[in-house]
């Protein structure tokens, strides 16, 4: 049986996150990772910047045949999603902050996110949103020296101790130990295990009984080669705390 090709795509390294997720999951399945660092970050852009470059990138990548596209930014599932997934012939699957169980429960919440993801749920009841607007441009740039991210300065205001912190930007998953030793919440969350659950039910994909099976990964984009240095080199939490 042929083996599904599930692509990831983020503006630089933090859909590398998702990724792993992905991988630790379905191990058989082979992976494409086309990190778009020329126009990282995501978050800063217009709605219609990044409807042009989802676009070609989704035509570049039907041209590998792949089984389904995965959006590894919230930013662009919250703003082009729901206008572009009509336009292939491969699912598409956005991952968003998974905030509505939170809210269910009647615990507090706080969603940290880029700009343009928070905007969108600005008015949410029951949810503060911090919107953190160069977070995402210094882990980036920092992905190697990770320690020398100050979170004094982002997280500055944001109260300590509530029951859930809700990840919107899945840069933030680089740093989630960190952030969660700062915040000390009762737990701290991201949609990775929520877009797992979906792939696996509209792929029908099994979750595998193989250990520790090398996964192949094909690394695509200008800066490649840096989104494959990070996914050796740099330790990635894993979804929830």
């Amino acid at each position: 049986m042929k083996k599904k090709v599930i692509a990831v795509i983020d503006s630089g390294v933090g859909g590398l996150s998702l990724l792993k997720s992905l991988t630790s999951e379905f191990p058989e399945c082979e992976f494409i990772y086309l990190g778009d660092n020329d126009n990282v970050p995501y978050g800063t852009k217009s709605k219609r910047k990044l409807l042009e470059l989802t676009f070609n990138n989704l035509l570049y990548l039907q041209s590998f045949n792949v089984s389904a596209v995965v959006f590894g930014c919230n930013t662009l599932s919250v703003s082009v999603f729901f206008e572009i997934k009509r336009y292939f012939p491969f699912p598409i699957f956005p991952i968003f902050p998974p905030f509505e169980k939170v809210l269910m429960t009647g615990k507090s919440a706080v969603m940290l996110a880029t700009v343009e993801t928070s905007k969108k749920y600005a008015q949410t009841k029951s949810l503060e949103v911090k919107p953190l607007e160069c977070l995402a441009t210094e882990i980036e740039e920092k992905v190697f020296s990770l320690q020398n991210v100050d979170l004094n300065t982002y997280l500055k205001g944001v109260k300590k101790g509530c029951d859930t912190i809700v990840l919107g930007c899945t840069h933030y998953n680089f740093i989630k130990n960190e952030i969660f030793n700062h915040l000390k919440p009762q737990k701290i969350l991201d949609g990775a295990t929520f877009v797992i659950k979906n792939v696996a039910k509209n792929l029908k994909i099994k979750k595998s009984l193989v250990k520790h099976k090398r996964t192949q990964i094909i690394f695509l984009g200008k800066n490649s080669e840096k989104n494959k240095k990070v996914w050796s080199n740099v330790v990635l939490p894993m979804p929830n705390l």
